[in-house]
């Protein structure tokens, strides 16, 4: 989890997209949020499903009449490819996974669980794990036209 000094120097930037809603580009928009749901781990930055819900809707609001949405949230949606840790077993959010399927968004670039690296789909939402970047995962996006697309890279 990221230290409050990485959150502070992002929100100086104007790069912070936890719990907001930015113009990415013209028809673009872009949300986030950087928490995860309650672990048996007590990590950092956990929060309750009914707040990291309440933070998506927020920053769903800010930029809901854009034509596309990229959506990025830490924790991943529950029962998908990109949330089962290596005992096979699901572990994300399902309100972030009920979120997606309620707004649809065109793209979900999540992670928080490293080894469950990947690619699912919600409704038409193609939902992405990269696994850990320090394992040479990222996702790259791809505007063509009106077309929004994005993949898993591993360097």
């Amino acid at each position: 989890m990221d230290k409050p000094e990485i959150s502070e120097y992002l929100d100086e930037k104007g790069w912070n997209i936890h719990a907001k809603g930015k113009k990415l580009y013209s028809n673009i928009g872009i949300i986030g949020v950087g928490y995860s749901a309650p672990t048996p781990f007590n990590t950092p930055s956990e929060a309750s499903e009914d707040t990291i819900l309440a933070w998506l809707y927020k920053a769903y609001k800010e930029v809901n009449d854009f034509e596309k949405l990229i959506m990025v949230s830490h924790t991943p949606p529950f029962g998908t490819q990109t949330d089962k840790i290596s005992s096979g077993a699901n572990v994300g959010s399902k309100n972030v996974y009920e979120f997606i399927k309620h707004v649809q968004p065109d793209i979900c670039i999540t992670g928080h669980i490293h080894e469950s690296k990947g690619v699912d789909f919600i409704g038409k939402t193609k939902v992405l794990n990269p696994g850990a970047f320090g394992s040479g995962g990222y996702v790259i996006i791809e505007l063509d036209g009106d077309k929004l697309d994005a993949e898993i890279i591993t360097v």
